[in-house]
């Protein structure tokens, strides 16, 4: 049975036509489809960003009182050096390494000033310090400096074997002892617009 001519026109016409629509479908359609959904991505991770900062402005009250808390904390002040220049700051900071190295007793061999550096518009006094003493010494030291204030950072620690008797073992060790002085004037905090 032969095909009509008029039925393979009509294939050829569906065909055509299906292709037709296919082609405007992945022209037209498909890329505007795709650009749909990353827009409402867009869109959600926008929104999801805007709660966020919605619930932290939200706390702002309660973030500025327990910054006007801490500000005002005791503690707070205690942590710094109570001088008002980096050379007296200096001499504070040896008078507290001098009294906590004769407390846990030790042999206070040098101290020397470093000059000041200005961290993040904090001011830091360090000195270098050279002590002797056995272990348990040095190990009083350290405790007597890490509670109290000021609050200090010890640095470049160098532990070296010294012989005194041959009955007393010996250490000497040498540190860098970093304290900072209290701010002249608490940073503002930043506006935030409503």
């Amino acid at each position: 049975m032969p095909v009509s001519n008029a039925l393979v026109q009509r294939g050829i016409a569906v065909g055509l036509l299906i292709l037709a629509v296919a082609v405007v479908y992945l022209a037209v359609v498909h890329p505007y489809l795709d650009t749909y959904r990353d827009y409402r991505a867009n869109i959600a991770t926008l929104t999801e960003r805007l709660q966020r900062y919605q619930a932290i402005a939200a706390s702002r009250s309660d973030i500025m009182q327990r910054i006007r808390q801490v500000r005002g904390s005791r503690e707070l002040k205690q942590s710094f050096l109570n001088s008002k220049t980096p050379a007296l700051a200096s001499a504070e900071l040896q008078q507290y390494a001098t009294r906590a190295i004769n407390q846990s007793g030790g042999q206070l061999l040098s101290t020397q000033v470093i000059p000041p550096q200005d961290d993040s518009g904090m001011v830091a006094a360090t000195i270098k310090i050279g002590v002797r003493g056995t272990s348990e010494t040095i190990q009083k030291l350290f405790h007597a400096l890490e509670r109290g204030r000021p609050m200090v950072v010890l640095d470049n620690l160098t532990v070296r074997n010294h012989q005194r008797r041959a009955s007393k073992e010996a250490l000497d060790i040498r540190f860098a002892l970093t304290a900072y002085l209290r701010p002249v004037k608490s940073p503002e905090t930043p506006k935030v617009q409503s």
